[in-house]
């Protein structure tokens, strides 16, 4: 194998590495275990998300909205 495929497939082997870990970390789409499952928020579960949220009114609580723009 060539110096140039080696580097290469290294470096393709990398990025496959990178891209499953940020996936794993960040994109998968359900909770770790011992906590609720995700929710989408709409219209129909603002009210549910409210009443849960004001149910803890004596412990730290925040809200984080990201937005991919």
């Amino acid at each position: 194998m060539s110096p140039v495929r080696r580097r290469t497939a290294i470096l393709t082997t990398f990025l496959l590495v990178l891209a499953l870990a940020v996936w794993w970390q960040f994109l998968r789409r359900e909770a770790p275990s011992g906590q609720p499952p995700l929710v989408d928020l709409d219209g129909t579960s603002v009210e549910q998300f409210k009443r849960q949220f004001n149910a803890d009114a004596n412990a730290a609580r925040a809200i984080v909205l990201l937005s991919p723009t």
